[in-house]
């Protein structure tokens, strides 16, 4: 049997594999004439919906860069935002039909972008998610990153995630390492609260249900249940958890059900470890199979506690 060890990433590699597979799809696309969805998601309800970003707040430090995280994030993810031009055009053009001479500014506040993208979205009878990231500063140069997702134009609010604080810093590695978190989060939280059952078969990632063995080792009780917590409610295609056999407080087998692939599953742990501050190939290695998984406490004395970072 063949097993495969993924290769210790550390967190620039970790950003520069998110980063490059992301503008590397674009241009294969491109080049193979493909053309992306329009507009918006792909698909995310019956009824084709459009996705727009919108800081909550521009006024902190880092808020446009974390803008732009968000973004990344949900491209790489499957999700295709639209272009907020879409709106103040849209404006702009009802503002002059009716002789009202003011033109709306792509730096408006929240709210009114909100009133305005709901206006859109009755106006062209078509659902349309506003996605809110928001970063609150907990002190000096440490946020606390969230998002919401709302669902116009009756106001749901489909998702609404938070994750660990992070330091702003001018390479960006935390923006994008907390955005995916957020927008992974975020999906699952619109798995179970959207209403189409094909919200996630049209996603890059999505293979149908599936099982695959999960083995997590070496780690105390409380960072096993808090990494099957994880798993369970922030990966999306997340379907079902039965354990298998815990013969040792250190070691537990899962079968874990999902409809996402194996090497998507890897990589969200591997981001998951890393806003943890634990290095693979350090702290912890992955091996893993097309359906077999193990998780691996490399560094029992030197490992960062998972449980202390919560």
């Amino acid at each position: 049997m063949l097993i495969f060890l993924t290769r210790p990433l550390g967190r620039t590699q970790i950003f520069g594999t998110i980063t490059f597979g992301l503008y590397f799809s674009i241009w294969l696309c491109f080049l193979c004439g493909i053309t992306f969805p329009n507009p918006g998601i792909a698909s995310a309800t019956e009824k084709q919906a459009s996705i727009f970003i919108k800081m909550k707040s521009n006024d902190i430090e880092g808020s446009r860069e974390f803008t732009k995280a968000t973004g990344i994030a949900f491209l790489e993810l499957g999700l295709l935002p639209s272009d907020n031009r879409t709106i103040y055009n849209f404006i702009n053009s009802r503002n002059q039909r009716s002789g009202n001479l003011g033109s709306l500014g792509t730096d408006g506040s929240s709210e009114s972008f909100f009133a305005n993208l709901t206006e859109y979205s009755l106006a062209n009878g078509r659902r349309t998610l506003l996605v809110e990231p928001s970063l609150v500063l907990k002190n000096k140069k440490r946020y606390i990153p969230s998002l919401k997702i709302i669902a116009l134009p009756n106001g749901e609010v489909l998702a609404n995630v938070s994750s660990l604080d992070i330091e702003f810093s001018s390479n960006l590695e935390d923006f994008t390492v907390a955005a995916s978190t957020l927008v992974r989060h975020a999906a699952r939280q619109l798995q179970e609260n959207i209403e189409s059952p094909n919200f996630l078969s049209r996603m890059p990632w999505f293979e149908g249900e599936r099982s695959l063995d999960v083995s997590i080792e070496n780690f105390d009780n409380c960072s096993l249940q808090y990494i099957l917590e994880i798993m369970e409610t922030e990966f999306p295609g997340f379907i079902e958890l039965q354990l298998i056999k815990a013969p040792h407080t250190d070691y537990a087998k899962f079968i874990y059900r999902t409809s996402a692939s194996t090497q998507r599953i890897v990589k969200w742990l591997n981001i998951f470890f890393l806003e943890n501050r634990m290095l693979s190939g350090e702290n912890f290695i992955i091996l893993n199979q097309s359906s077999d998984i193990r998780i691996i406490n490399e560094s029992l004395k030197n490992s960062p506690s998972l449980c202390a970072s919560r």
